[in-house]
């Protein structure tokens, strides 16, 4: 029997998912469940974009429309970059979030202390 369950366009530049995560990650743990959730949302018509820095989910967010995010405090601000710039990462990510109209509901999360 055939699966006749039209597949979301991977690209969501071209608009063909019905709904674009943003996830981002600091990385402070390995097997994260962020590196598991593109696989478990893709057939339900989810994009999953990923950005592992400050920098890569400001140009998400400039050019893909971004209904839902889930935003890790840890992430760093530049790719590569750790220490004072690991706050300033996530919080930059936030701030973008918010002046989007509208602004998509957002998760943050802290990395245990």
């Amino acid at each position: 029997m055939r699966n006749n369950t039209p597949q979301p366009d991977p690209d969501p530049r071209r608009g063909g998912s019905r709904l674009n995560l943003l996830l981002t990650y600091g990385g402070w743990r390995r097997g994260a469940a962020v590196e598991q959730l593109p696989r478990l949302l893709t057939p339900m018509g989810i994009c999953s974009v990923q950005a592992a820095s400050g920098e890569e989910a400001a140009e998400v967010i400039r050019t893909i429309p971004i209904h839902i995010a889930v935003v890790d405090l840890a992430i760093p601000l530049q790719a590569g970059h750790a220490g004072s710039t690991v706050t300033a990462g996530g919080a930059r990510i936030l701030q973008l979030l918010r002046r989007l109209d509208p602004s998509p509901p957002t998760v943050v999360v802290r990395p245990p202390r």
